[in-house]
């Protein structure tokens, strides 16, 4: 992280602008690593400080936290890829942020059809409701899953009903 730091100095005293911020890792006496937030101002323009001032604050935690909700991204998207299953991720208001390549499998149309409102257009007329009132209820209730069923039209025209747990 030397380097960085480094280049992040050479640049506030070239530009005498404030550069920053900058992650890097500092290890503490015992030798384990600690994270901080850097930038560096050049004062050297003005008397009372006459130099560069680097200022740090500790986010160990904040990467902490970051690199376990990167593994847990990882592990859903490892999951949901490999699944025979469909796994598909809506909002409140049934939109689709994620499908998985299952779909093609499944239905037939490939995960990109279906993003945003793609998958409510194969949802059976009948059942749209379902998508667009109930499972945002049954998301919002609080309690442990549910499941219910809801039909569909397959890329061949084919009806397949298919089984939602939310």
């Amino acid at each position: 992280d030397r380097p960085a730091l480094l280049e992040l100095v050479d640049e506030t005293r070239h530009t005498g602008e404030p550069a920053g911020p900058l992650e890097l890792r500092l290890f503490d006496a015992t030798g384990q690593p600690r994270w901080f937030e850097a930038t560096v101002s050049e004062l050297r323009g003005e008397a009372e400080v006459a130099g560069t001032v680097f200022n740090a604050r500790e986010i160990t935690d904040r990467v902490a936290a970051r690199e376990e909700l990167e593994r847990s991204e990882a592990r859903f998207r490892s999951l949901a890829q490999h699944s025979s299953d469909i796994v598909a991720v809506l909002g409140d208001d049934g939109s689709v942020s994620y499908m998985s390549p299952s779909s093609e499998h499944v239905i037939g149309y490939p995960a990109e059809a279906l993003l945003g409102e793609g998958f409510e257009r194969v949802v059976h007329e009948e059942d749209r409701a379902v998508l667009n009132g109930q499972l945002p209820m049954l998301a919002a209730s609080g309690r442990s899953t549910r499941t219910t069923e809801l039909r569909v039209i397959c890329a061949d025209g084919a009806e397949k009903t298919l089984e939602l747990t939310v």
